[in-house]
């Protein structure tokens, strides 16, 4: 089969690109003829992606509120979709669904209209609801109108093959248990994150590990967590955290759901991270005033990245003097470190971006309100610690039966120790692989070839300011991280709004293209 253009995965990124195409091909009336349109997707659940589909947990919130997570044509295209839903009784919602929507909509009666809405976080679930149906509906209007038909294709794609001086690519699909192959002009890349790395490696003993909390879905693995720990004596049912991200604090608050339903079900949660710190909570005040260093630094004729980041580490120190967390002083600080990082010169505006852009992220890391005094009641307890370090390994003798023991090193200390705990269930929230060893035969495949290469800052595929890979390769989405260019610097790329935004600008370049072609 041929198509102009084929979509490599199917979750927000794809789904997002390709709602602007179709709405701008009947919006522009772009001439010629029909488009043809493939989208490859493995795991046959399409435009949700893992967070907002069935892989993830019903009662999981963003992280993000409506402000920092939806454009405005996003945030006002929901609240009309779900107050259209609501007036038609939530046609074929399961009750499941229906009674968590209704609580949620009980909840904040209030705000669902006007300002109150963007400081709402809204059940993941949901947004994959309206995702799924704002993209079956554009679709069937494409086809109704003869402007575009859009295949769906269930399968993992494998390989890719440039076919030389035809500007055309040929993609290997896997799917039960055969192979079969599509070609297109226009190849757009949008897998979302690189699958999590294992920690060990199938390694036998008394102990659940979790290297995937969403494989095959948070509710299985969550079942597994549940029912190691009720099997084990009350006092030993310690729960190890690898990682301190968005699925970690997911963990966290599920399990204290559940102790909530049968206490005790746990004994204490660990979490191991580089920073030993908890997320922060979204507040939106103006803290400027207390950004004393940033403030001084801003007014020398030249400063380096260095000095950049000292500021920002002083003025957070200093919030944290006066009671304010990172949460609370996020917006003034954000808004204060990107203009400066304009005031920087080329070189060390890149250094500030590769050496500094993790350690800033993981500073002003944020969660939402229930995640976050689930969290804070927990620590008030003694029930939730942090850890500052970084996972090396398991202990090489696993001699307790109560479960594993672990090997880490601390911040600015490489020597390896064991932690002195045991754990029964570890939960692997670390992060996924590196590209530069991605166990993705696609990905693999496409570095090895030399289709694609690794960006400058080693966290995402290499792009041009159109996200041009190749000829006629485009990347979008996870895979875009560390892109740092004239027009976009995005050290991670997971929020849902950044993604809106990238997307509507490959589209735009896109229907150009078309446009051209035609």
């Amino acid at each position: 089969m041929n198509y102009d253009i084929v979509f490599v995965g199917s979750g927000l990124s794809s789904s997002a690109t390709l709602y602007h195409i179709l709405s701008g091909l009947r919006e522009q009336k772009i001439p010629g003829r029909l488009i043809n349109i493939a989208v490859i997707e493995k795991n046959q659940e399409f435009w949700t992606g893992i967070p907002y589909g069935k892989r993830s947990s019903l009662q999981s919130l963003t992280i993000n509120p409506v402000k920092d997570f939806l454009t405005e044509a996003e945030t006002a295209g929901f609240f009309t979709w779900l107050k259209d839903l609501e007036a038609d009784n939530y046609p074929g919602i399961a009750n499941a669904e229906r009674g968590i929507i209704g609580a949620w909509t009980r909840k904040n009666g209030g705000k669902l209209e006007g300002a109150a809405r963007y400081d709402l976080y809204i059940p993941r679930f949901l947004y994959g609801l309206y995702l799924s149906q704002k993209m079956e509906k554009v679709i069937a209007s494409a086809k109704a109108d003869n402007i575009a038909h859009v295949e769906l294709v269930c399968g993992e794609a494998v390989d890719i093959q440039q076919i030389s001086g035809a500007s055309r690519y040929m993609i290997d699909i896997e799917a039960d248990g055969r192979n079969f192959e599509i070609a297109c002009k226009i190849l757009v890349l949008s897998t979302g994150s690189l699958g999590t790395r294992k920690i060990t490696n199938g390694l036998a003993g008394p102990h659940l590990c979790i290297n995937d909390i969403y494989e095959p879905s948070l509710t299985v693995n969550f079942k597994k967590i549940t029912d190691q720990l009720l099997a084990i004596k009350p006092a030993k049912r310690n729960v190890l955290i690898i990682g301190s991200n968005a699925s970690a604090s997911e963990i966290v608050h599920l399990l204290a759901a559940a102790d909530q339903v049968d206490n005790g079900i746990f004994n204490q949660i660990f979490i191991l991270s580089t920073s030993g710190l908890p997320d922060h909570l979204h507040v939106n005040a103006d803290h400027d005033h207390l950004l004393q260093n940033l403030k001084a630094l801003s007014e020398a004729k030249n400063f380096t990245a260095d000095e950049l980041m000292t500021a920002i580490e002083n003025d957070v120190k200093y919030a944290a003097q006066n009671q304010l967390s990172v949460g609370r002083i996020h917006y003034s600080l954000s808004d204060r470190v990107v203009k400066m990082q304009q005031k920087l010169n080329a070189d060390e505006a890149l250094r500030f971006f590769t050496t500094y852009g993790w350690p800033f992220t993981r500073i002003t890391r944020r969660t939402n309100e229930d995640y976050y005094y689930t969290a804070k009641d927990l620590e008030a307890a003694q029930r939730l610690h942090y850890i500052k370090g970084r996972f090396v390994k398991p202990s090489e003798a696993q001699t307790n039966s109560d479960g594993l023991t672990f090997v880490y090193t601390t911040a600015g200390d490489k020597t390896e120790k064991e932690y002195g705990q045991v754990f029964p269930v570890i939960v692997h929230c670390g992060g996924a692989e590196q590209l530069c060893n991605t166990s993705s035969r696609l990905i693999a495949g496409l570095l090895e070839k030399g289709i694609c290469e690794i960006n400058e800052t080693n966290m995402g595929l290499a792009v041009d300011e159109n996200f041009l890979a190749n000829d006629g390769l485009y990347i979008i989405g996870p895979l875009l991280a560390g892109i740092y260019n004239a027009k976009f610097k995005f050290w991670h790329l997971e929020n849902s709004k950044r993604l809106n935004i990238l997307a509507d600008a490959l589209a735009d370049t896109l229907l150009s293209k078309i446009g051209s072609a035609n």
